[in-house]
């Protein structure tokens, strides 16, 4: 099993006061990625899929707030992902030279390796 990932940003909160991971001065950067656990029904019966999750980055690098926008393949991919991503560690982004609070999105795809 491999989970491989991609990174796609997303639009900044109107309620919130975070910014658009492309309007910062230094974008964050991944350092600590958990990956997540392969639903064992869905390894069994050779599922794959993908889950796209939006969240926060705090201004420690943390994690919040994930939610999964879109899952394909496996319904069980998504609360994979959500579990996954509470130990998940970023740079923090910085903006005018303080560190800030920046909503990102992550696609997470889930393959089966044939061995």
């Amino acid at each position: 099993m491999t989970v491989e990932d991609g990174t796609e940003r997303g639009s900044a909160s109107a309620i919130e006061p975070i910014l658009d991971s492309e309007r910062v001065d230094r974008a964050p950067r991944q350092v600590v990625e958990k990956k997540p656990a392969y639903p064992l029904p869905a390894r069994r019966t050779g599922r794959e899929g993908s889950v796209l999750v939006e969240f926060v980055i705090d201004e420690n690098g943390r994690v919040r707030d994930p939610v999964v926008l879109r899952v394909t393949g496996y319904p069980g991919f998504g609360p994979a992902v959500l579990e996954a991503s509470r130990g998940w560690i970023f740079t923090p982004a910085r903006h005018r030279d303080r560190t800030v609070a920046v909503r990102a999105r992550k696609k997470v795809l889930f393959r089966i390796e044939s061995g």
